[in-house]
């Protein structure tokens, strides 16, 4: 195996990699978005493995990205062919002689839990289970309207509160304030470091993306403040399998059904 850095135009292989056994794949165009649109501030190594001049395995080192300094994330893939072979240890050792440069505190990996392989060898060089994410699959096409649909969204109306397509919004303020809720949500939800707070450039930039579609946006009003918001970030594009952006609700007003409220909408947009 050959190992150098990274170069631009291996994107393409490497999408084909990384979407080897991941379920929800990324499209070429959505991870060439994200190439082209790299904070100024985000740390990012990366090399490649090259056998018989084919691009087989990855390694990345990821910084800039979390709340608490000195935290960075460590990524490796090994193409199922290849596996076995040494490959992975040689790019994890030459991440280690990469770190050795950084003042790190943390490091943080993330993988599968059926991937027995890769936890144990993360368990080997020193990590501990720190996070665990829970990943439901739904078809839409034997969704059906809950029997409590009506029910669900009148209670919340009773409330004063409106369900509202985010795209139907006609305001010069929507984009903050749903950069707020987003925001605000995901800080209040648990990770395995805290989460570090887009400033909204920042967050406008990746929400004009090609995965981000605001068409899919339902959000609840109070007012004119947004109490309530889902959405779907589309890493494949248009057709390919859809992942929901979180459902949040601002702290004064959980546990009064808003969020279901929002996903039900959601749901029927999407059906």
């Amino acid at each position: 195996m050959i190992i150098r850095r990274y170069r631009a135009n291996d994107l393409p292989a490497l999408v084909e990699l990384s979407n080897l056994e991941n379920p929800l794949p990324a499209s070429l165009s959505i991870a060439r978005y994200a190439e082209d649109n790299i904070p100024p501030d985000r740390l990012l190594v990366r090399f490649v493995g090259e056998e018989g001049g084919r691009l087989m395995a990855s390694a990345a080192i990821v910084g800039g990205v979390f709340a608490e300094l000195g935290t960075f994330q460590v990524g490796l893939v090994v193409h199922p062919d290849y596996r076995g072979r040494g490959h992975g240890r040689a790019l994890w050792d030459l991440l280690e002689r990469q770190l050795a440069f950084l003042a790190w505190k943390k490091l943080l990996a993330q993988t599968w839990a059926d991937r027995e392989a890769a936890l144990a060898m993360l368990s080997r060089r020193g990590f501990a289970v720190a996070h665990e994410d829970l990943f439901l699959r739904r078809s839409l096409a034997r969704y059906e309207k809950p029997a409590d649909f009506s029910e669900r969204i009148r209670r919340v109306e009773l409330q004063g509160i409106v369900i509202r397509l985010y795209a139907e919004i006609n305001d010069n303020d929507k984009e903050r304030r749903l950069w707020r809720i987003f925001e605000d949500s995901e800080a209040d939800v648990p990770h395995a470091v805290p989460y570090r707070k887009r400033d909204f450039e920042e967050w406008k930039k990746a929400f004009a993306g090609p995965s981000m579609d605001t068409g899919t946006y339902v959000v609840a009003l109070d007012g004119k403040e947004f109490v309530g918001v889902t959405g779907l970030v589309l890493t494949g594009g248009r057709g390919a399998p859809a992942m929901p952006l979180i459902t949040g609700t601002v702290p004064a007003w959980r546990g009064r059904g808003i969020a279901t409220a929002v996903k039900y909408t959601a749901m029927e947009l999407y059906k």
